[in-house]
């Protein structure tokens, strides 16, 4: 990560702190719900289908058996990569931006485009930085998946961040040292 961060680094700019997820569970007590309502509603959804096509037809179509199956193979899948996905999440913050670096591709905010930002704790006692109002505002069974978000940093028309997260920080202290005087902090 160091090596990496030190590369994307503009002239003069230092690094403050260098951080990762904290996150060891594939489905902790925050997002169990979550996960499992993305999994029982299509199951239920595909089951009704199969239970409609008998009762029409007479006999369960290929077509749906095979989606069913696939969904119930997939599902549960997107839990665990995404459990996986938040283990190897690493951060940094710099003298000018936040970095989030998720597999090969960095994310970065500068601090005077975000607005607002607060330090939350999950059910799991997981400390996150949430960036920007949407962020700030999300339910923390959202937090995991605006951390694994890899594309564009969405901005408001005014250039500040709605959306930018370090998920599960293993330490939020010295993170919060780090950029101190730098943001501004909404009370959680």
């Amino acid at each position: 990560m160091e090596e990496l961060i030190r590369n994307e680094l503009g002239n003069g700019e230092k690094v403050l702190w260098i951080g990762r997820s904290a996150s060891k569970k594939l489905l902790d007590n925050t997002n169990r719900m979550g996960y499992l309502m993305q999994i029982v509603i299509p199951l239920a959804i595909m089951a009704g289908m199969m239970y409609a096509s008998v009762v029409k037809i007479g006999e369960v179509k290929f077509s749906a058996f095979l989606m069913l199956f696939v969904l119930g193979i997939l599902l549960p899948l997107s839990a665990v990569l995404d459990g996986y996905g938040a283990r190897d999440l690493e951060y940094a913050a710099t003298d000018r931006r936040l970095i989030r670096k998720n597999g090969s591709q960095l994310t970065s905010v500068k601090y005077e485009e975000i607005a607002e930002c607060s330090f939350r704790k999950d059910k799991d006692g997981q400390t996150s930085l949430l960036c920007g109002k949407n962020a700030v505002n999300a339910s923390p069974s959202k937090w995991r998946k605006q951390a694994l978000f890899t594309g564009n940093v969405e901005k408001d028309e005014e250039n500040h961040v709605e959306r930018y997260t370090f998920y599960a920080v293993s330490d939020p202290d010295g993170l919060r040292q780090a950029i101190e005087g730098k943001v501004m902090y909404k009370d959680a």
